[in-house]
């Protein structure tokens, strides 16, 4: 009972910022925006890098500013803020790709790094950067919003403007890349699986 009557509180309160957002009232936005970082550098993080989930996120929010007296509701602005990080992240990717590739290429040159050391130095989060990588954008952020963020598949959906069976077959064709690139690039690290168990 107490946590239903603070998430109602709080979805109340969101909603009364929202309005004075729509209304142009900038204290309330730099409010909103506190609020909706974390989230919006998040999934720009994980989908793109850590160095350029600052960028889009200021992207996204100047998006959001411009978006506001058409967005009604928490619930809207959560969808919207979704999708248009996804999409800035991936319009990203796609512009950054050629240098990722090249850096990715003269990476596979370098010995690999001793998993020991990288547990110690916590980062676990920077393989899953380096193997994410290799992911086409759209894999990338339907795992990392289905997996990682633990949005339904039909939350992802909309987010990427696809069907739920979609999201489904991305996630899937995410996990069977990851497993490569992990075996490929950290094979410590790699799960055993049916290929690796017959041999």
């Amino acid at each position: 009972m107490v946590d239903e009557y603070a998430q109602d509180k709080a979805q109340l309160e969101e909603s009364v910022l929202i309005g004075r957002c729509a209304d142009g009232d900038t204290e309330a936005f730099a409010q909103l925006v506190k609020s909706k970082r974390l989230l919006v550098h998040r999934i720009a993080a994980r989908i793109c890098s850590p160095d350029e989930a600052d960028d889009i996120a200021q992207l996204v929010f100047l998006k959001l500013w411009r978006e506001m007296p058409r967005l009604r509701d928490a619930t809207h602005l959560n969808r919207w803020l979704v999708r248009a990080t996804v999409n800035q992240a991936i319009d990203t990717a796609r512009h950054v790709g050629r240098r990722l590739k090249l850096v990715m290429r003269s990476r596979e040159q370098t010995p690999p790094v001793e998993a020991d050391r990288l547990l110690r130095q916590g980062e676990v989060a920077w393989i899953f950067s380096e193997v994410a990588g290799w992911l086409g954008e759209r894999q990338r952020a339907a795992f990392v919003l289905r997996e990682i963020e633990g949005l339904s598949s039909r939350e992802v959906a909309e987010a990427l403007c696809v069907t739920p069976s979609t999201v489904r077959n991305l996630v899937h064709q995410a996990r069977q890349g990851l497993r490569r690139a992990l075996r490929e690039r950290f094979p410590e690290y790699a799960p055993a699986d049916a290929e690796t168990k017959g041999n």
